[in-house]
């Protein structure tokens, strides 16, 4: 049983780290790669780690028109760079201010980078003056190849992405653990097959309710911001009558970092000042461009809820994702605990109707239109529908239970409804603040390197370590969520396509 345990253990970690090969030979990533500073969102091309590629890159190097005329393929693999050398020096921006500004003073001073003032403004300038300057040798270079060649360098040049870390280390874990496979995978079939996927009541003895009220400073920077501040939700928060764990516990808030180091650092969450964090996201849907509004939230604790709860761990949190359609309006929910489990979507009544007229037939053993039957993969979970989403005069209510911290449900209430003067306000916080909090000299992510939460581990990652996921049940990063059990990303700009029976223009222009 010891060596079983410690196999886990072991596999929980296997093959997780970045390689850090990337960056021998540049001692600027040498210097973010030692201190930690990476973000699991940026993986570097291994020969070129000037250029960084998120998942949006990713999804967009799957459109390579392989067979297409040599200018027009030169032109993708033009606008490709250009985009990763962006996201490199974003990336870079975002390290920077991670470091201590004392090692930042010894690497420009060896690098003979004059300072005025600003060291780390210093140090960005020249990284920028030299990533923009290899991106202008790499398209001559592209613009010298020929046919063939376009393909080649293609090739070569995804080949050398570095690994996600939605996919680093499947196998290693997978092997380190091989005696356990065939059970977990067996439970988690089970899981999949017998949970329950209809609609849930709100039939809380005791909740608080808020609402939302100011802006954080750095919120107003956000693209889009006004729309995340016009659909932000109310949240209805259970509370357990008779807790064995602290009342705190149910209270979200805003997120801060204690320590010293990032060895013992320590996230925390204050009840006491509620707060949700939000950002705007762009996804390709039905091939319109399409907004998606992003809102999160944390707890302090997942409380064990039973003698042995595999779920229980410092940090807890849920995402709401609401994807607007031409006119802006609300159009579907989806929401997803921060680790990635209990994926659900809760379509607007608008949105089934338009299916409804499309199939006029719902699927065998399914309660909507809009739900689809995937032979491959497990199906979304689709408990209800949401009517009035839309409506202005209306509020998206979310209800979220005591101790398990998951959404219970999904309502549109009209807004004379809502007792603000009873309610609590929130303040809604840039979700780029968690990536940057105060620590010390310098800022740090409330993330690690591998995009997990610091000091957040509990027993399901260890647990289902021979499924090949990658520390589940552990809260992370946007970007680097797997939903029901690693079978799909949550940022995957076709999710709703694959997931959904979508009618055809259901977010295409309209009126």
């Amino acid at each position: 049983m010891l060596v079983a345990v410690a196999a886990l253990l072991a596999g929980c970690a296997s093959g997780a780290a970045r390689p850090t090969g990337y960056a021998r030979g540049d001692a600027l990533q040498s210097l973010v790669a030692s201190a930690g500073a990476t973000d699991a969102r940026f993986e570097p091309v291994a020969d070129r780690p000037w250029l960084q590629v998120d998942l949006a890159l990713r999804y967009l190097a799957q459109d390579y028109p392989e067979q297409a005329p040599a200018r027009e393929r030169e032109r993708f693999i033009a606008d490709f760079l250009r985009q990763a050398e962006t996201r490199g020096r974003a990336a870079m921006t975002e390290s920077l201010e991670r470091i201590e500004p004392q090692a930042l003073a010894d690497y420009a001073a060896h690098q003979g980078i004059a300072v005025d003032g600003d060291v780390r403004a210093d140090v960005e300038q020249a990284y920028g003056a030299r990533s923009r300057a290899a991106l202008a040798a790499e398209l001559a270079r592209v613009s010298g190849l020929d046919d063939s060649g376009l393909n080649d360098y293609w090739t070569a040049l995804t080949a050398a992405i570095q690994p996600s870390i939605l996919t680093r280390g499947r196998l290693t874990r997978r092997l380190a653990t091989a005696p356990a496979v065939p059970f977990i995978e067996g439970w988690i079939a089970y899981h999949n097959r017998h949970d329950y996927r209809g609609p849930v009541a709100p039939d809380f003895a005791k909740e608080e309710t808020f609402v939302p009220g100011g802006l954080s400073a750095d919120m107003r920077d956000v693209d889009a911001y006004h729309l995340l501040q016009r659909y932000a939700p109310v949240i209805v928060q259970e509370h357990a009558a008779h807790p064995d764990y602290p009342d705190d516990w149910d209270r979200f808030g805003s997120v801060a970092l204690n320590g010293t180091t990032l060895a013992t650092a320590q996230p925390a969450v204050d009840g006491a000042h509620p707060a949700l964090y939000g950002f705007v996201q762009y996804k390709p849907i039905q091939g319109q461009l399409r907004r998606q509004l992003v809102y999160v939230l944390w707890y302090p604790q997942h409380p064990a809820l039973s003698r042995f709860d595999p779920e229980a761990g410092p940090l807890d949190g849920w995402t709401l994702r609401v994807t607007l359609d031409a006119d802006e309006r609300p159009l579907v929910v989806e929401s997803v605990s921060n680790c990635g489990c209990y994926y659900k979507v809760f379509p607007s009544e608008k949105l089934e109707t338009l299916s409804a007229e499309q199939w006029p037939a719902t699927l065998p053993g399914k309660a909507f239109h809009i739900e689809q039957h995937l032979s491959d993969r497990v199906d979304a979970v689709v408990p209800e529908l949401v009517p009035g989403l839309a409506d202005p005069e209306r509020r998206l209510v979310a209800y979220f239970s005591a101790g398990h911290h998951q959404l219970v449900t999904l309502r549109s209430v009209a807004a004379r409804e809502i007792d603000a003067a009873t309610a609590t306000p929130y303040v809604l916080h840039a979700y780029d603040e968690l990536e940057r909090l105060p620590f010390g000299t310098r800022r740090a992510s409330l993330f690690a390197p591998d995009g997990l939460v610091r000091a957040a581990h509990r027993s399901e990652c260890s647990l289902l370590t021979p499924s090949g996921l990658y520390h589940a049940g552990h809260p992370r990063q946007r970007e680097t969520q797997m939903i029901y059990f690693d079978e799909a990303d949550f940022d995957d700009p076709a999710l709703l396509e694959h997931y959904l029976r979508l009618p055809p223009d259901a977010f295409g222009p309209h009126s």
